[in-house]
């Protein structure tokens, strides 16, 4: 006794009925549109705060001194991510620093606990 699906194989092989067609398969996008409208937002305001004032708030050992982007104090998260209050411009080196050094940043005020 053969199997329904040897069946439609057979019938597949031999022409009699045609091969169900396969659907493309789409990539998971790789940010949200949620997250596209956020960081248009995000690239307005680092532009505003650059133009307003170009540089370096941070000023620690090996500052580049003209403002690369911005640090977020309180790390990102859907709160603060646009929030002007907990952004401050930095250059690489000292954004670096900041991430490398999390508990001096805290002291010096350039971080702020996200438990607090």
């Amino acid at each position: 006794m053969e199997s329904e699906y040897l069946k439609q194989r057979r019938q597949e092989k031999l022409g009699l009925k045609e091969k169900p067609v396969k659907k493309a398969v789409k990539a998971i996008a790789k940010v949200s549109d949620k997250r596209k409208v956020g960081q248009k937002a995000y690239r307005k305001i680092v532009k505003e705060m650059l133009a307003e004032n170009p540089n370096c708030v941070i000023k620690e050992t090996g500052c580049e001194g003209k403002a690369a982007g911005l640090h977020h104090m309180k790390k990102r998260s859907p709160a603060t991510f646009l929030d002007k209050r907990f952004l401050i411009r930095a250059c690489n080196s000292c954004h670096l620093w900041v991430e490398i050094h999390p508990l001096e940043a805290i002291k010096k005020g350039y971080s702020l606990s996200k438990f607090k």
